[in-house]
């Protein structure tokens, strides 16, 4: 019998003291109940039974997960509470090693990231915070690339995933302190990005070229761009860009080669200790990184010591490391997906390869790493591509051959820029390869799906069941109990792909306008949210809140205006969602975003009409007529010059007014006052004192109000005077900043307000 398929006990460990940390952030007392535990666990050991010792401390395991879980959670309550003292608006003053270079982003801002910083409080104290921050300017910041720490000034935020970000007004602000050890690792990697850099050029293939060497050598994805980062994860071969067990494993196959070439047969293992040691120093201790490293140094330590362990053995102890160093990991996606991934090759391909013979061994162990990460990237992404694995093995050699390539580059840098150009330039040109791979599966397929998420306690439960199949020596089970994640989300969007009579969605799109209107099978989806700072939005948000309401097919996508916060997403909409056609306003076409969105529906074949002679819109029993509004206007000619739509859905009224302001609403109010009566209004621009005048208000009179709007949005929406103004005239008002997605459902028409759990790992 395989190792593989005997009993466990690290991943009984691992398993144990995660339950810890789930425990610690459930109990409203941990500690007692560690203490509680950790005595039951010194009883059974007094006893010197071998199962009452194995069960005592698998108890303790628990015991000090509820421990270190419960240290945490004060962490994170202390952190929250440094939040609330430094007071909104008021600056702070933060150190950070310097750990990268500064990128620029796609709006010209620079940004740099590290994983660890120290914040000077109000009262002049400090504070460590062991959690990863961005760092952003709109200015030229100080050069990084030999300095030790760098501190900044600004006005600092935490996101609902604990990381922080720290928004900086002006680069005299920022100042570099100390110079980095000459031997540092992490300043050889600054170096040696920073060559890549100044050999590529402005060439703009390879420019690509050497974001992808950065990215594939020395684990850095800064600079890679979104459009490009999209393609691989709608395609399936996202895990081939992320610096982990590949690189490793070759960098560990070539040095024991050389080492065995040279007669020092002995010596090979001391080298592969090193490279596990070297690895996360230069690279970084980001989760795969150290996965792949520890499981190797493990292995060659254990096998030096003759006392080898098992390739799964070293996967959970190197896991149970992690998460005692790095407790607020439990539930972050890297985490998740890198361990997943390993044990989906080692168990479930084992189990596969033993079902399907030899020939198909390649197969099943990308078929095992998709079976056991379809959960995760269902829950995180709403996303599955079920032939993942068939677009790695043919994008695999491909980005192999660029790796190799990309080591090449890095070894040349210090010879000639111009040997490295030429190899950037042709790594920039094999990734339309991959990209063309990616495109023929996600597009011309159809094999990228974007489905509802799974409960989250679903997928949890699954993968501790699983892990329990693997510490019982059961592994064969492994791939199966997976399965009911996948069926969860199969059931989801079958129950939610026909939305009744007829439902309105106001997604929480943050700070942006994104309307579902739904009856039966039937969707038309009015604004699209979006940002001008993130281009990932589409993907990152929007995707998945369509996915979760069950959408499939979109009958028609209607821009209200060109801004990025209402036009962003549509993009992302029509590449991973059947749309019937795209309405604009020929008065909006010029405008940049209007033109990616025509650019992208050409590429797919999707039709774009004219807003003015489109007519009407009709679906199932949700009918839209678009309020004739053709003044130019001289002030925000954008914003009051948004389509606005009387609608009737299944006999109540909806309003939607996109960004106008003071001036549209009285030319509205004098040239179509009997259209304006709703019983539900879609507060004109995010709740903005700019708009929602009385006099307009009263013709409406809405029962409902909605305000789509972001939390903490730096423009105070929505107004003060507009919510009272609201409340005045006996309107119930939403916001999706503290209300999240807001979904009203239609039915004789009675009008039920609907709670929605958004996917939970978005945010914006």
């Amino acid at each position: 019998m395989s190792d593989e398929f005997r009993p466990q006990p690290a991943a009984s460990a691992f398993l144990s003291f995660a339950l810890g940390l789930v425990l610690a952030r459930a109990l409203i007392s941990p500690w007692l109940a560690a203490a509680a535990l950790g005595a039951g666990a010194a009883m059974l050991l007094a006893t010197r039974l071998p199962r009452r010792a194995r069960a005592a401390v698998l108890v303790g395991l628990v015991s000090a997960g509820l421990a270190i879980g419960a240290k945490e959670r004060g962490a994170t309550a202390r952190e929250l509470a440094m939040i609330v003292a430094t007071g909104d608006g008021r600056f702070v003053r933060v150190t950070v090693p310097v750990e990268g270079d500064w990128h620029e982003l796609e709006d010209g801002r620079r940004r740099l990231v590290a994983r660890s910083f120290r914040v000077a409080l109000p009262d002049g104290d400090e504070r460590a915070v062991p959690r990863r921050i961005a760092i952003t300017t709109a200015d030229e910041p100080p050069d990084v690339l030999e300095s030790a720490f760098v501190e900044a000034e600004g006005f600092l935020r935490r996101n609902e995933r604990g990381t922080y970000r720290l928004t900086v007004k002006s680069a005299r602000l920022i100042s570099t302190r100390g110079e980095a050890s000459r031997w540092s690792a992490a300043l050889w990697n600054r170096r040696l990005a920073r060559e890549l850099r100044a050999a590529a050029g402005d060439w703009r293939t390879a420019s690509l070229g050497s974001a992808l060497v950065e990215a594939l050598v020395l684990g850095r994805h800064a600079r890679l761009p979104d459009e490009m980062l999209e393609s691989y994860q709608r395609g399936g071969t996202y895990h081939l860009l992320v610096f982990s067990g590949m690189q490793i494993a070759l960098l560990a196959g070539a040095l024991r080669w050389l080492a065995r070439l040279a007669g020092l047969r002995r010596s090979a293992d001391a080298l592969l200790l090193g490279v596990a040691f070297f690895a996360p120093a230069f690279i970084g201790a980001d989760p795969s990184v150290s996965r792949s490293s520890w499981m190797l140094g493990l292995l060659i330590f254990t096998r030096l010591w003759e006392r080898p362990v098992s390739a799964t053995s070293a996967l959970f102890a190197s896991a149970l490391v992690r998460l005692v160093l790095c407790p607020w990991e439990l539930d972050d996606p890297g985490f998740a997906l890198t361990y997943a991934a390993t044990a989906g090759i080692l168990v479930g391909g084992r189990a596969l390869a033993s079902l399907a013979g030899s020939r198909a061994g390649a197969f099943s162990f990308g078929a095992g790493a998709e079976i056991a990460t379809f959960p995760l990237t269902l829950l995180y992404f709403n996303r599955i591509v079920p032939v993942g694995s068939l677009a790695t093995l043919v994008a695999g050699p491909i980005l192999t051959a660029m790796l190799v390539g990309g080591v090449i580059a890095c070894a040349l840098c210090l010879v000639s820029h111009d040997a490295v150009f030429v190899v950037l330039d042709a790594i920039g040109s094999s990734n339309e390869v991959v990209i063309a791979i990616n495109r023929a599966v996600a597009d011309d397929a159809g094999l990228s799906i974007a489905m509802p998420a799974p409960p989250g306690w679903l997928v949890a439960a699954a993968f501790a069941l699983g892990v329990i199949t693997i510490a019982r020596g059961r592994a064969a089970f492994f791939p199966l109990v997976l399965a009911a994640p996948l069926v969860a989300s199969i059931a989801l969007g079958v129950a939610r792909a026909d939305a009744g009579e007829a439902e309105i969605r106001f997604l929480d799109v943050g700070q942006g306008d994104g309307i579902l209107l739904r009856s039966g099978r039937g969707a038309i989806l009015v604004d699209a949210g979006g940002s001008s700072r993130d281009p990932s939005f589409g993907r990152r948000v929007l995707v998945p809140r369509l996915a979760d309401a069950g959408v499939r097919r979109l009958d028609a996508i209607v821009l209200s205006h060109p801004h990025p916060d209402h036009c962003g997403g549509i993009p992302a909409a029509m590449r991973d969602f059947d749309v019937g056609r795209v309405i604009v306003a020929r008065r909006h076409v010029a405008a940049p975003c209007v033109q990616r969105v025509m650019d992208e529906a050409l590429r797919l074949g999707v039709p774009v009409a004219d807003a003015e002679s489109a007519g009407g819109l009709a679906i199932g029993a949700i009918e839209l007529t678009r309020i004739a509004l053709d003044t130019k206007f001289r002030r925000a000619p954008e914003n009051n010059g948004s389509l606005v739509f009387a609608a009737q859905v299944a006999g109540r009224s909806l309003l939607l007014t996109g960004d106008i302001e003071k001036e549209a609403e009285t030319v509205l109010r004098y040239d179509s006052p009997g259209s304006l009566a709703a019983d539900i209004l879609k507060v004109p621009h995010h709740g903005s004192a700019s708009s929602s005048t009385g006099s307009f208000l009263d013709l409406v009179a809405p029962r409902i109000a909605i305000v789509s709007c972001g939390r903490d949005n730096p423009f105070g929406h929505p107004a003060g005077v507009v919510v009272d103004s609201l409340a005045g005239k006996w309107a119930r008002v939403y916001r999706t900043d503290l209300h999240g997605t807001i979904v009203l459902r239609i039915e004789d028409r009675k009008v039920f307000l609907q709670k929605e759990f958004d996917t939970p790992s978005r945010s914006h």
